[in-house]
């Protein structure tokens, strides 16, 4: 068995959460619920 550099490791770890802080972003633009249409939050 290899053993997993760390590099890699925690690049993914920031891959994830840089994804989910997007995914968060997003939901924040469909729940919009004053206007129907997609904004981006100041």
């Amino acid at each position: 068995m290899t053993p997993v550099p760390k590099k890699k490791h925690t690049r993914s770890r920031s891959n994830i959460r840089r994804n989910a802080s997007f995914k968060l972003k997003l939901a924040n633009l469909i729940r919009c619920p004053h206007c129907k249409k997609l904004m981006f939050p100041h």
